[in-house]
């Protein structure tokens, strides 16, 4: 009897019967319909339709009756494929569920599918691609961006014609439009040739800015080739564009801008040598004049010729 009994246990079992102790077999009339742990049923039913038998879940710890355990989207079958966790819902947590990124493409056991230091999740939050590395394609990898404070969907953010990774690569600021304050935004300052971080590129006493709207050349500090320097003219009131105008500095600067002596008081004649330096009366000159002096000094002239004058008519 002993014989018979392993006998027919070991036949049951190589079928896949299932010995419930070592002296009784389930009651299942044939194995096919005894499952994994015993109860009867057929052991290889997928009740729920997920791609996994019931006793391959009973043994995962999914729920044979619920085709998507995790609720991620993705049934559990699916999920054995792609290689995710059908116990958690976000496999990689990148704040993305299994099943939308099956869903968009990218990959649910990875948290930055496209490498560029931006998990998926916060890459769609961002309005990136989260299958680009450079969504904005500006040079600059998108989590590299979040960490500059630029938007990595916009390639320019400042606005300033340049494009970020370009600004980074001549190390003008991405976040300020006029890395300098000049008034000339940096893209501005490149195609002229000017320097971004000097806001008066030839120092001319024109910031770069100024020379662009007053139509001066930002590069040449008397663009008119006068003589006096941009800044200067446009101090003085004379037209930085037009050499003829200019008022230099030292002895050219004064003789341009010297008082006119012969037309302001009336002399007919004009200074002795030894007066250009000095003031001279009338009665030494007959008239006075001076290459340096202003109006009140013509007037101080002027008198004293006149005291003199008066002196001689009441001798």
């Amino acid at each position: 009897m002993r014989t018979l009994l392993l006998s027919t246990a070991l036949s049951l079992s190589l079928t896949g019967c299932i010995i419930v102790d070592s002296s009784t077999f389930s009651d299942c009339s044939t194995c096919s319909d005894t499952g994994w742990d015993g109860s009867c049923g057929d052991d290889r039913a997928d009740r729920d339709g997920d791609g996994v038998s019931d006793d391959d879940e009973r043994w995962e710890g999914t729920d044979p009756s619920n085709p998507d355990t995790d609720g991620d989207g993705l049934l559990d079958g699916e999920e054995a494929e792609q290689g995710c966790d059908p116990l958690a819902g976000d496999t990689d947590a990148d704040g993305l569920s299994d099943g939308d990124e099956v869903q968009g493409g990218t990959d649910p056991t990875s948290g930055d599918t496209d490498g560029d230091g931006l998990a998926d999740g916060d890459e769609v939050g961002q309005g990136c691609d989260p299958l680009s590395s450079d969504s904005d394609q500006d040079g600059l990898q998108d989590g590299e961006e979040v960490d500059l404070g630029t938007d990595p969907t916009a390639s320019d953010t400042d606005a300033d014609g340049l494009e970020d990774g370009e600004e980074l690569g001549y190390g003008t600021d991405p976040l300020a439009e006029d890395t300098d304050a000049d008034g000339l935004g940096d893209g501005a300052e490149r195609d002229e040739g000017c320097n971004p971080f000097d806001p008066d590129s030839d120092g001319d006493g024109l910031v770069d800015g100024e020379e662009v709207d007053l139509g001066t050349d930002p590069l040449s500090a008397d663009t008119d080739g006068g003589g006096a320097l941009d800044g200067d003219e446009v101090a003085e009131g004379t037209d930085p564009t037009d050499g003829g105008d200019d008022q230099t500095s030292g002895e050219e600067g004064a003789q341009d801008g010297a008082y006119d002596w012969e037309r302001e008081s009336g002399c007919e004649g004009g200074c002795a040598d030894s007066c250009v330096d000095d003031w001279c009366s009338r009665e030494e000159l007959g008239c006075g004049c001076s290459t340096s002096g202003g109006v009140q000094g013509g007037l101080f002239g002027a008198l004293l010729g006149l005291v003199g004058l008066i002196g001689r008519r009441r001798q």
